[in-house]
């Protein structure tokens, strides 16, 4: 009896060991959870700051374009219609013609659109905003389009036409009038001031005034045109200088369209209807390539706007100047981050303690938690005033310091400094390589996360012999 007695006050040292090992990996894995919160407050703050730095791309879009898309030219013929008296001898007496205007619209066979998008950066308080300079040339053919619309308008019953050919337009459709620079250096200009129109039609300059068919493009410009005599084709050269933000495309109206497009802006996000038979991506910038075939466009050669409501605006092929990595998405996607990081920290001290006979109180892991935590702050302030890439390298060489100081000043040794301060670098370097990926950021992630498992493995694999 008295041996099993020592042999049980030998035991409950130990088990009293194990039991406030267990305590504290408890406390010390809620105040993990806990720092949930204060993460959360530092993801407001960025969220507050990017809707101030969107306020200030909003404003400037106002200014200089906002984003658009350019849909045509199309051409609008105003037609007369009259019902045809009645052939009753009494009834045609009393018969009172209503006359009724109404559009034809036409589209071209043929459309080919050349596209230079040139940007540049400009300040707006502290933030930089991205402005973007369209440089578009437009071709196309109408195929005989005063034959087309005598032959449309004959195989309409019960009424007498007219049209009023003085009041042909060409109409392009622009979402954003203001931003149009039609003064602005394309290419084939020359000093001749006829071949420096922004349109020629059949050959002829002509110019472009405010649209007036809202009701067909809510923005528009328009010029007025000659339709050629008989079959004879009508051909169409327009130059056009925009101003855009944010995104720019063109709609595929054609019989045939074909689409070119090159730009400086290296992160292109294809959008619309239609994507492109080709493309090429560098540092430098992109070109893309479009075919689109008529029966792709899901409309008529010929209607009446009036008669038959058709959206001219679908069918577009567009690209979205898309910035992957930008200060606020990068620190927003760092928070997501933050409690996997917290906990490795954490982990860190923990098997330190387990492995060497440190022992750290709980409020120097919550000291630890608001260090961590504070390097959110640190990046979202500097990120502001700088280039990401510094700012990142700042914030992790100041919150290492502190943190390294910081465990020097715990711990006074060497070894355990020196790991602390190399996992937290290595922690850092590998958060900066998942914000700049996209593709491989959840394989680096979980790898991240084997290597945690595996490192907690080792630092626990003789815990069971504790209690022996």
């Amino acid at each position: 009896m008295e041996s099993a007695s020592q042999e049980q006050s030998a035991q409950r040292p130990a088990l009293m060991q194990v039991i406030r090992s267990y305590g504290r990996f408890s406390m010390v894995a809620l105040l993990g959870l806990v720092s949930l919160i204060p993460l959360l407050i530092v993801g407001g703050v960025a969220s507050e700051r990017e809707g101030y730095f969107q306020q200030a791309e909003s404003e400037v879009a106002n200014t200089w374009g906002l984003p658009q898309l350019v849909t045509g030219p199309v051409l609008v013929v105003p037609v007369d219609y009259q019902e045809k008296p009645p052939s009753d001898g009494w009834r045609a007496e009393s018969y009172k013609p209503v006359r009724t205007r109404k559009q034809i619209i036409v589209l071209p066979d043929k459309l080919e659109i050349d596209a230079d998008i040139t940007h540049e950066m400009r300040k707006r308080s502290i933030y930089e905003i991205a402005l973007f300079s369209v440089d578009l040339q437009a071709s196309g053919v109408f195929e005989s389009p005063r034959a087309r619309i005598e032959s449309h308008l004959s195989s309409v019953p019960g009424y007498n036409t007219a049209v009023d050919w003085d009041g042909v337009r060409l109409v392009v459709g622009v979402i954003d009038p203001r931003a149009i620079r039609l003064g602005a250096s394309h290419k084939g200009a020359t000093t001749n001031p006829q071949s420096s129109a922004p349109l020629h039609w059949n050959g002829t300059p002509v110019e472009f005034a405010p649209g007036e068919h809202q009701d067909l493009l809510n923005h528009s410009i328009q010029s007025k045109v000659v339709i050629p005599a008989g079959k004879d084709n009508a051909s169409f050269d327009l130059t056009l200088g925009l101003g855009t933000t944010k995104s720019f495309g063109v709609n595929a109206l054609g019989g045939t369209t074909s689409y070119s497009l090159r730009s400086s802006w290296p992160h292109p996000s294809f959008t619309g209807e239609h994507l492109p038979v080709s493309r090429a991506i560098d540092a430098k910038g992109f070109t893309a390539h479009w075919e689109v075939h008529g029966l792709a466009r899901n409309l008529p050669d010929i209607w009446v706007h009036q008669d038959q409501q058709r959206a001219l605006t679908n069918g577009g092929m567009g690209v979205r100047f898309h910035n992957p990595v930008t200060p606020y998405t990068s620190i927003d996607r760092g928070i997501k981050y933050g409690l996997l990081f917290i906990a490795l920290t954490f982990l860190t001290f923990f098997c330190v303690e387990l492995i060497t006979k440190a022992k750290f109180h709980v409020v120097q892991y919550a000291v630890v938690s608001l260090g961590l935590i504070m390097f959110y702050m640190t990046l979202l302030a500097a990120s502001e005033h700088m280039v990401f890439w510094i700012s990142y390298a700042l914030a992790t060489a100041l919150i290492t310091a502190l943190l390294g100081a910081y465990s020097w000043g715990m711990t006074r040794e060497k070894l355990i400094t020196s790991l602390i301060v190399g996992v937290l670098l290595s922690l850092y370097g590998t958060l900066f390589v998942l914000l700049q990926l996209e593709d491989f950021a959840l394989l680096t992630g979980t790898a991240l996360l084997l290597i945690a498992l595996a490192v907690l493995m080792f630092a626990t694999r003789n815990l069971h012999r504790a209690g022996e």
